[in-house]
């Protein structure tokens, strides 16, 4: 009668597919998590060459230029900085709006 190495052995197989099993699974998920952080980085670097160009818009509609000519002709830009400009680039835009708000 040998019933009990039969059942240690068996035990041992069914531990030994469970952990190959989660192996298999945690390999996946460390794959995953590399792709994942592969397309972050990726739109990170296509977000910051945005923030390193021209993001002015140029508008073509007189009726703001009827309105105030100066307004729309008058303007400055600030190098490095996007849409935030006052938080990006504080101490340069504030000399540019008090300067507008003097002449204005």
């Amino acid at each position: 009668m040998t019933p009990l190495p039969d059942a240690a052995a068996l035990a041992a197989l069914r531990m030994r597919r469970t952990v190959e099993r989660q192996r298999v699974s945690v390999d996946a998920q460390r794959r995953e998590s590399d792709r994942n952080q592969q397309a972050i980085l990726r739109l990170l670097d296509e977000l910051s060459s945005l923030a390193d160009g021209d993001l002015t818009v140029q508008s073509g509609h007189d009726r703001f230029a009827d309105a105030e000519p100066e307004a729309v002709t008058a303007g400055s830009r600030v190098a490095g900085a996007g849409h935030m400009l006052h938080i990006e680039r504080p101490g340069l835009v504030a000399p540019l709006v008090e300067d507008f708000l003097d002449a204005h």
